[in-house]
């Protein structure tokens, strides 16, 4: 499950990007509603604001002395439960091949179609590609991008 530990955020202003597999979530619970819970409520660093930007991306902001705040972006990753379903639907874009989300299943094809890891195979893609595979993944970076520009 979800632990932040507020005393790391120290230093400069930083972004933490945290992925979570959906089905470590529980199910009828709000991205929003696992950060706040998680997050120790007698802790240096306090919720300042917090966003949904779809269903499975949350984004807050906290403080941790007055005047420094870290965006805390968390991800809810999987078309319905995990990380290995985002990948094997990217393998099927990329190389047109039907794979189910396990992990040796995944690595198989790999092999099969000289791919040699998974990040060989996210470097080849398009952001187009991406955009489809990783859906949730691309919004949250889009928006810790957009956030730092401000």
């Amino acid at each position: 499950m979800l632990r932040l530990y507020p005393d790391i955020l120290v230093g400069r202003r930083c972004s933490f990007l945290l992925l979570i597999d959906k089905e470590h979530l529980p199910p009828s619970a709000s991205l929003l509603d696992v950060l706040k819970e998680r997050f120790p409520r007698d802790a240096a660093a306090r919720v300042k604001s917090s966003t949904t930007i779809r269903p499975d991306v949350a984004l807050t902001t906290v403080e941790d002395r007055p005047g420094r705040l870290h965006r805390i972006c968390v991800v809810a990753l999987g078309r319905g439960r995990c990380l290995d379903e985002n990948i094997a639907f990217l393998l099927r874009l990329r190389a047109g091949r039907e794979v189910s989300a396990d992990k040796k299943a995944i690595l198989r094809v790999l092999r099969e179609t000289e791919i040699d890891h998974v990040r060989e195979l996210v470097a080849q893609a398009s952001v187009g590609e991406l955009q489809e595979a990783f859906p949730e993944l691309i919004s949250a970076l889009r928006a810790l991008v957009e956030e730092q520009a401000i």
